[in-house]
């Protein structure tokens, strides 16, 4: 090497966090919420409170959005909107 050249900065891979959800596995929690396209923070939570390691992704889904819609009374407004009314 001569004097005059800068040694070149070797680029290391950030290496995350390996998880398994709705059993498959992924080399980041990352990884795994773009996979679902979940909140990064639900992956998370999930992850640390090794919950739905293994399951179906479906019967996730079905759940949580029955969960929200039997929450929720919706009409439709004049403009064709879904509006949650409290009772």
């Amino acid at each position: 090497m001569y004097k005059y050249q800068k040694p070149q900065r070797t680029f290391r891979k950030k290496i995350g966090r390996p998880c398994r959800l709705f059993g498959k596995d992924f080399i980041s929690i990352s990884q795994a919420a773009r996979h679902y396209a979940l909140n990064y923070k639900t992956v998370y939570q999930h992850v640390n409170d090794n919950l739905f390691t293994d399951g179906d992704f479906a019967e996730y889904q079905k759940n949580n959005g029955a969960f929200f819609n039997d929450e929720l009374d919706l009409d439709i407004d004049e403009f064709g909107v879904e509006v949650a009314h409290n009772d």
